[in-house]
């Protein structure tokens, strides 16, 4: 591959002719920024930035107990708004009953300026969810939450999120932790990268 690029330039260069004036030497600048003020002064999320995180998630009431793990890879397609593809494990635990399900969701979001480098996030989530008792199902996840840009690149969040996963309509359950599970209401915290 190298050898073929070699030849490419070096033909192109070729038919050129001979090379022109120097240009003068580019001024240095400064690395980009996950977010850059506006011409209007406004700050906004870059499109075509890539944005790789995770979450913990903890809701704690009296007979339930909801832990999840979150991971997330994104890229801004416009500016302030993200496609990004989930994957999550949680564990419910109600009345001495534990279920546990693995999802894996598709979230457009959008990152809405508060002011300098904290935006409100609003993202509605949707994609496959598999728990062993109740099989797949359709999972279903809106949230809102705030996010910090911390330096160039760390962005730390913070987020109320809802799920609910569908599951067959024949079928009657009635153990606590499955039926906690399929509509869980949670509070996440979280970390990501931005580049």
């Amino acid at each position: 591959m190298r050898l073929i690029w070699t030849i490419a330039t070096s033909l192109t260069a070729w038919l050129s002719g001979p090379p022109a004036a120097a240009d003068p030497p580019a001024q240095p600048t400064a690395p980009a920024a996950a977010v850059r003020p506006s011409d209007d002064g406004a700050s906004r999320v870059r499109d075509g930035l890539l944005e790789v995180g995770g979450a913990f998630g903890l809701l704690i009431a009296p007979g339930v107990r909801d832990v999840a793990v979150t991971v997330s890879a994104g890229r801004f397609v416009a500016d302030n708004f993200e496609l990004s593809a989930v994957g999550s494990v949680s564990n419910v635990k109600a009345a001495g009953q534990s279920a546990t399900v693995w999802s894996t969701l598709i979230e457009p979001s959008y990152h809405l300026a508060l002011g300098g480098p904290v935006f409100g996030v609003l993202g509605f989530a949707v994609g496959a969810a598999y728990e062993p008792t109740l099989g797949a199902g359709l999972a279903v996840a809106p949230r809102i939450g705030v996010s910090v840009g911390v330096g160039r690149s760390v962005v730390l969040t913070t987020a109320l999120s809802y799920q609910y996963i569908t599951h067959s309509a024949g079928d009657s359950r009635t153990e606590p932790a499955l039926i906690a599970l399929t509509t869980t209401l949670r509070v996440t915290i979280g970390v990501a990268v931005r580049w």
